[in-house]
């Protein structure tokens, strides 16, 4: 178990798989905790390389139910109950997500005993908190595809940072009260009360975006804002423009856009359709909105440092 906040891109490919890309899913390990954010075909396999135990998902947030952002959920949930993973796993995802866990189950007939499935179907109409935990939340919002979709944003509880130099000036002995005021509480000490301000400083928590299938809209940017990092989907160049319009997705220009706008401090390129046999050309098109991207392989490790 890695004891850091890291995001893998398991799968960085457009519609279909390439010979280097497997389709859609980004990993996020949070000291322990594992979230997929869609499940591509070959997310199994890909977990596999990357060297985590598929019985430490405990949470899959679905963007939207093209296959190719969900063909390898069936086989996922098959190993884990097989692997008698006895946990919980969280499915989240948009309106007609249990309709879609319930047909996929019945169509692989599929009784998972020891895999203790919590399915939540979510369809916010703006930014909206729809999960959390007592140490991170994701919110999500509504983007601009065919069918209904989310796009996700996971977010770290604030925290407070002890200052030495405060604690001191305070006259306080350090003890157990100190958890309390890095969780953001006062507490009484010899009838006095200490707020987090006295003795802490506040750190905000760090912000991962996950943005797929989409034209380009103010919830994206909002959703976005000042995110540490942004996985987006960047389907097609600009040169492209009218198919990405058709099919409803960005451009790398369009994704470097919504990155600029929001403030975020590094863009990550992913989605990438087939059609670009050298897929620098979208890296050099959004470098020139966004420098600060990167076109990641998959299998890639981004580490989100601390604030």
């Amino acid at each position: 178990m890695f004891l850091i906040m890291r995001v893998i891109t398991l799968g960085t490919a457009g519609m279909a798989p390439t010979r280097n890309r497997s389709l859609p899913s980004i990993l996020l390990d949070y000291y322990g905790d594992v979230l997929l954010f869609d499940v591509g075909e070959n997310t199994q396999r890909q977990l596999l390389k990357a060297g985590i135990n598929r019985n430490r998902v405990s949470y899959i947030f679905i963007t939207h139910w093209h296959a190719d952002h969900t063909s390898g959920l069936p086989g996922l949930l098959h190993t884990m109950n097989a692997n008698q993973a006895n946990k919980e796993l969280w499915i989240i995802g948009p309106k007609g997500t249990k309709k879609h866990v319930k047909a996929m189950l019945e169509a692989f007939e599929f009784k998972p005993d020891l895999l203790k499935l919590k399915i939540l179907e979510s369809s916010p109409k703006r930014v909206k908190t729809i999960f959390k935990t007592p140490l991170w939340r994701v919110i999500a919002a509504p983007m601009d595809h065919s069918i209904p979709i989310n796009a996700y944003a996971f977010i770290e509880n604030d925290k407070w940072k002890i200052e030495e130099s405060l604690l001191d000036k305070s006259r306080l002995s350090r003890g157990p009260w100190l958890k309390q005021i890095q969780q953001g509480r006062s507490v009484r000490i010899k009838g006095r009360i200490i707020t987090p301000e006295m003795v802490a400083r506040h750190v905000k928590g760090r912000k991962v975006v996950v943005i797929m299938d989409t034209r380009p809209n103010n919830l994206a940017i909002s959703l976005a804002k000042n995110a540490d990092i942004a996985f987006i989907e960047s389907m097609f160049s600009h040169k492209h423009l009218d198919r990405a319009i058709e099919a409803k997705h960005l451009t790398a220009l369009e994704a470097a856009m919504i990155a600029m706008k929001a403030g975020i401090k590094k863009l990550v390129l992913i989605h990438i359709s087939q059609r670009y046999k050298n897929p620098g050309v979208l890296l050099r098109e959004a470098r020139r909105v966004f420098p600060n991207t990167i076109l990641p392989r998959d299998l890639d490790v981004f580490s989100v440092p601390k604030r």
